[in-house]
């Protein structure tokens, strides 16, 4: 990665300088917007830096030997490196691991630098010489066109003359680590970053608490997009929304347990016989059972058995291991 800025050595120079500290006050004096200078202290040469995009002269400047001093030129974590006969100063910064094309622009935009454009035999050997043999992402890629490698600064071309002089063969390509495409497969929606650890279980404690809350109502409370939260309760949580199992209140056993009681009571009743009791001076005596006495009767009224709530109401998270819920279910034909 390189940063924004780069240097090159002034048409100018002095010569007979008698130490790095006078040639470090010629170059201040001389030139304000210089950051560091070249000396040589064999022949005495003081040659300062300049920006490069100021200055005459700049194609024609001269190479001189010397020592490259530099006035924190580059900024925090950047080295200095220089290139090329016209010795180029620029500020590099090596940025590992980055996956993806996408990504190591995204952090050499974060330090404030830009991927590489290699654009001279000279550029390219720096970097080759920075990256010690590894592979490096550069100020290219082809995403308009399959192929078509377009550099980042300036927008021109990679041209063929380029392509034979600086690369080779099979170079440059989009297959470091073995990918594909320089760019990430295009999809909908926004990167999965709600989809961490402390909100998964946040999602889990509303659903222990609640096992019927809806996934609308844990995207309210949390503040996440609903697909996140879909995600989480599914795939990461592993849960399933099921309904309890209806029961039947009269199923075919119930109404044979029925009919069964009814039999033993009419036995008993015939068995216990009638009690003889007085109700009172001068007035007739009465019969009775006692066994009567203890049961509790209705009349023919009809009632039609309402549902405490709908199957849908009865829905709660569970894993595939829980135990199944159950609750009663009426119909019309179970009235009485």
């Amino acid at each position: 990665m390189l940063q924004t800025t780069d240097f090159r050595v002034a048409i100018f120079h002095w010569n007979h300088i008698s130490s790095e500290m006078t040639c470090a006050q010629n170059t201040i004096f001389s030139c304000p917007a210089s950051r560091g200078f070249l000396y040589d202290a064999g022949s005495g040469l003081c040659t300062p830096l300049i920006w490069l995009d100021q200055g005459p002269g700049l194609a024609s400047a001269l190479a001189p030997a010397g020592v490259l001093y530099l006035a924190d030129i580059c900024p925090k974590d950047f080295q200095a490196a220089e290139y090329g006969n016209s010795r180029t100063v620029t500020c590099v910064k090596m940025i590992r691991p980055a996956t993806t094309y996408n990504q190591a622009t995204s952090l050499c935009a974060y330090s404030g630098g830009y991927l590489a454009s290699v654009k001279t035999v000279d550029k390219l050997a720096m970097v080759v010489s920075l990256a010690q043999g590894n592979d490096l992402w550069i100020g290219m890629d082809d995403k308009v066109t399959e192929g078509v490698y377009v550099w980042q600064q300036g927008s021109d071309h990679l041209t063929n003359t380029q392509r034979t002089n600086m690369f080779e063969a099979g170079e440059p390509n989009n297959g470091m680590g073995g990918q594909t495409s320089l760019q990430d497969e295009p999809r909908s929606g926004h990167p999965n970053t709600a989809n961490n650890d402390w909100n998964t279980a946040k999602v889990d404690e509303l659903i222990k608490v609640d096992g019927r809350v809806k996934l609308k109502e844990i995207s309210l409370k949390l503040d996440i997009p609903k697909t996140n939260v879909c995600e989480i309760v599914h795939d990461k949580l592993g849960y399933r929304k099921v309904s309890a199992r209806w029961v039947p209140k009269m199923s075919d056993e119930h109404k044979r347990q029925r009919v069964e009681i009814s039999q033993i009571l009419l036995h008993r009743c015939q068995q216990e016989g009638d009690e003889t009791i007085n109700v009172g001076p001068g007035r007739d005596h009465c019969a009775r059972n006692k066994l009567l006495e203890h049961l509790i009767t209705g009349d023919e009224t009809w009632l039609h058995l309402s549902t405490p709530e709908t199957k849908r109401d009865s829905m709660t998270w569970k894993h595939l291991s829980s135990p199944v819920t159950k609750s009663s279910k009426s119909s019309n034909q179970q009235q009485k």
